[in-house]
């Protein structure tokens, strides 16, 4: 979704700028942006089903029944209820201080890779950070990396 469409994308970076004007938008964020609205999602649900006295348990039966969630166009569909990720991605570079898309090409504003061989699984993790391995096209087995990580949610300033 174009970052200046309305929408989640939208409400998330308006927010922002007035709760935290200097903090500029992340990853992380949007994840968590994400993840609140799908709870807000569910609460609402819930409150559907027991307005008087929601239950953590019914809250967790009907988080599990949400089986199309697109965090209000942010998202191509998923089923968090279902725990399965979309396989759909886009890859976005930054040419002349935009986003661009570069993969796959742009013949419409939607277009997405959505092939099922873009599925990873988390093989392993260690301390914060993790180490992941693709489910259907390596062998290798993870090893352990003596230098720390780079801080790809942190990165730095870009030179154009």
């Amino acid at each position: 979704e174009s970052p200046n469409a309305r929408g989640d994308l939208f409400l998330y970076r308006a927010n922002l700028a007035t709760v935290a004007p200097d903090a500029g938008w992340s990853e992380v964020g949007l994840q968590s942006w994400m993840a609140g609205r799908l709870f807000e999602q569910a609460f609402n649900r819930v409150l559907e089903v027991e307005p008087e006295l929601p239950t953590r348990e019914a809250l967790i039966r009907v988080a599990q029944g949400i089986n199309f969630y697109i965090a209000n166009g942010i998202l191509s569909a998923t089923d968090p209820g279902g725990r399965q990720p979309t396989p759909c991605f886009v890859l976005m570079v930054v040419r002349n201080g935009r986003w661009v898309q570069e993969y796959p090409a742009p013949t419409n504003p939607r277009n997405q890779d959505c092939s099922e061989d873009n599925l990873y699984q988390l093989v392993t993790s260690r301390s914060l950070g993790v180490i992941t391995l693709s489910a259907t096209t390596s062998e290798a087995q993870p090893t352990s990396v003596a230098e720390a990580e780079p801080d790809l949610e942190n990165p730095e300033e870009l030179d154009e």
